[in-house]
């Protein structure tokens, strides 16, 4: 009887210790690997699980165990549709965009990528990737969506930076 009490503690420990995973798990086994969000197909990477806001839909990769929580673990933000109106010239506001992020990089000191062009029409979308100059290992991505209709934003590790551009690009198929 001892040894069974004692195993069982040993599982609620190890489950304690292993839960913020338990969260994707269970939303991707319930939900599949993509959800609708405002009109909007947006994929759901493995490991991530989705939390909606009012206008906002936050994907979140929380860490793999709960000693690690004490670093933020990291966000992607997809804010749509923005209100206001709509730019009559769709180039010009991406150019905008380009140039408003290209100088906020410089005066935070901030290394900036080239814009990354996905999608066409209605569903183009164009991403600017920012880092700190001293470590690369934090990014930060913005993205303006869906003709300047949508806003998304990337703020994690860098390795991720590669996911995120993939959901872009999910969400940019028609």
């Amino acid at each position: 009887m001892k040894r069974f009490a004692l195993a069982i503690v040993a599982v609620v420990l190890l489950l304690a210790i292993f839960s913020p995973p338990i969260m994707p798990f269970y939303w991707h086994l319930r939900y599949g690997e993509a959800m609708e969000f405002q009109g909007r197909r947006v994929p759901v990477p493995r490991h991530w699980y989705p939390k909606r806001e009012f206008r906002r839909l936050d994907l979140v990769k929380p860490p793999l165990t709960v000693f690690s929580l004490v670093n933020p673990p990291p966000v992607w933000s997809f804010i749509g549709p923005l209100g206001g109106v709509q730019p009559v010239d769709v180039d010009e506001a991406y150019r905008s965009f380009e140039t408003h992020y290209q100088e906020y990089g410089v005066r935070t000191g901030q290394v900036v990528s080239e814009p990354v062009r996905l999608g066409s029409g209605e569903y183009q979308s164009v991403c600017i990737k920012r880092s700190p100059e001293r470590s690369r290992e934090q990014s930060a991505v913005s993205c303006d969506l869906f003709a300047g209709t949508w806003m998304g934003e990337f703020v994690g590790p860098t390795d991720e930076v590669d996911n995120f551009l993939q959901v872009i690009r999910g969400m940019a198929e028609k």
